[in-house]
């Protein structure tokens, strides 16, 4: 973890810390980061956001940039220098992972796989995504997301704040579980509030 500097009222805040979030189109990615930026601008951090959409709104790789600290200037983390990386699917955090995570990093994701047209139609083969990881990083963290949300919650879709949950259980992030909440509220319909909210407790516990 980079050095915390203590803040005003008492609150430790770092000096720089990088988060890479990628998935597929579909698994509010988008939502995940608003909710994780806007939980680190209520904690006191200067925070600074981009995303990049795929070729296609649902199946198409999503990623997003969150850097957050006490100035930031740049919204893009910088090869090999993230600090957390976030995936909900596989491949996804192998692709990431390629480019931002460094053996410091600690990555998080989802094990349940979207397998590509391109592995479907056997015209190349999935690969061992945690074996390949392990070349990369030490700091290698599996979720079984998707099927745990399915049985205690129901909708899949709230695999996003499971592993928001996981990174926050694990203590991946410097964020409060307060300000988190408050960003739920603040940025999902409040018809889903209570189930996004469930679905972090369940993947934190």
């Amino acid at each position: 973890m980079r050095a915390l500097k203590e803040a005003k009222g008492g609150r430790q805040l770092m000096k720089e810390f990088n988060i890479v979030i990628a998935g597929v189109g579909g698994q509010g990615i988008i939502t995940l980061a608003k909710i994780i930026a806007e939980s680190a601008f209520e904690k006191g951090y200067d925070v600074r956001t981009s995303e990049l959409h795929g070729l296609s709104q649902r199946g198409g790789g999503v990623e997003c940039h969150i850097r957050v600290g006490e100035r930031i200037n740049s919204s893009i983390v910088k090869i090999k220098s993230a600090d957390l990386i976030i995936a909900t699917e596989p491949l996804e955090a192998l692709r990431s992972a390629l480019r931002f995570a460094n053996s410091e990093t600690n990555i998080l994701y989802e094990d349940e796989k979207i397998i590509p047209v391109s592995v479907s139609t056997e015209k190349i083969k999935y690969p061992d995504v945690e074996a390949e990881l392990r070349k990369i990083s030490k700091n290698i963290f599996k979720a079984n997301g998707t099927k745990t949300v399915l049985e205690k919650i129901g909708p899949q879709e709230n695999l996003n704040m499971f592993l928001l949950g996981c990174a926050y259980g694990k203590k991946l992030l410097p964020l409060e579980k307060e300000n988190i909440f408050s960003a739920i509220n603040e940025i999902v319909k409040p018809k889903f509030v209570e189930t996004c909210r469930k679905a972090f407790d369940l993947g934190s516990s």
